[in-house]
């Protein structure tokens, strides 16, 4: 890692190369010693947080503020200097279960629709193998099956837990309920799980490159 930077008070942690933030997640992932939050951070969630102050003490009580879209990129280098390595959370999610299929990783999936929760029934088996899926759940009806997701998030106690309901109430669950855990890696991935379950597809490499995810979505 580079170092730490701030935009209107948010954190954003600047890696030099893929590489090096993946042996960073990898690490945590292979040797737990606490629970860790991760973001992905977009031009809409900082500007949601600058309205939002929980939000924003949820941003800067995370381990690792990734960037993720052009539009931070773009902010850091004018405001800062900093050239960002900017990865999509979705490249990011893949890439944690093609390296997960291999170790036999505990992963938990919670958010969406119920189509995107048999979706990923039907997906992740075949794209993943390897992996240890201890727990698929949508997010419908989040305010009254929460307390049950989180029962049983607990007892399966996952290395890695993908929460996709939406900004801020992915960041408010893994703020809430990972102090509890020993050493689970907590992201919050918003649309992602749709796109790992089939539902949506996701924009082209060229487009990520130039920033267009925005206008694909």
């Amino acid at each position: 890692m580079s170092g730490r930077k701030f935009l209107s008070g948010i954190p954003v942690d600047i890696f030099s190369t893929k590489e090096s933030l993946e042996r960073t997640i990898y690490e945590w992932l292979q040797k737990p010693e606490k629970s860790r939050q991760i973001v992905t951070l977009n031009a809409r969630m900082l500007m949601a947080a600058l309205v939002n102050p929980e939000l924003h003490k949820a941003i800067c009580k995370a381990d690792l503020v990734l960037v993720d879209g052009y539009g931070i990129e773009l902010a850091l280098r004018r405001r800062e200097g900093a050239s960002a390595l900017r990865i999509a959370g979705i490249d990011l999610i893949k890439e944690l279960l093609r390296w997960g299929s291999k170790q036999g990783l505990p992963v938990f999936f919670y958010g969406g629709t119920l189509e995107v929760a048999q979706g990923l029934r039907d997906r992740v088996p075949k794209l993943w193998p390897g992996l240890a899926v201890q727990g698929i759940w949508d997010g419908y009806g989040i305010e009254l099956c929460r307390d049950q997701v989180q029962r049983e998030i607990l007892h399966c106690q996952p290395r890695l837990l993908l929460v996709g309901l939406g900004t801020p109430a992915q960041e408010f669950f893994l703020v809430d309920l990972l102090p509890h855990l020993p050493g689970t890696v907590g992201i919050g991935v918003g649309g992602a799980l749709e796109v790992l379950a089939g539902i949506k597809a996701e924009a082209p490499p060229w487009l990520r490159k130039h920033g267009g995810e925005w206008l694909f979505r």
